[in-house]
Formats: C-alpha cells, structure tokens, sequence
C-alpha cells in the first residue's frame, strides 16, 4: 500500500493504514478526517469509499 499510488479509482482504507502502521483505527479514522478537512488528502464515503490522494493534494507541500 501507498498513498503515493492511491486514485479515485484505488482507494485505501482506514482499516489498512490502522493495520501496516499500528496505529488505533479510530484515531487514524480522525486524524485522517482532519486531513480531508484541510485539503490535504481526499475521501469518499460508502462501501466503495476511502482515502486518496487528487492531484491538487499531490501538490501541497507540508513544509513551511
């Protein structure tokens, strides 16, 4: 899995990123609502929903 290889068409769940870095789903499940909030990733919701990466957001630099 990874985020840099993530589309539209091939989301990634929360349950997956909880499992690969260890951290507790729920508060990946936040931290990554957070995210989606600022731009900084994109989602979609339902049973073909999850988390990836649009081109605006490949462009967003984290550093100041």
């Amino acid at each position: 899995m990874s985020a840099v290889n993530s589309s539209f068409e091939h989301k990634i769940l929360a349950k997956d990123i909880s499992k690969e870095t260890q951290i507790p789903q729920a508060y990946l499940s936040k931290l990554m609502q957070e995210l989606t909030r600022h731009n900084l990733i994109s989602s979609v919701r339902g049973s073909n929903g999850g988390f990836y990466l649009n081109e605006e957001n490949r462009g967003v630099s984290l550093r100041k």
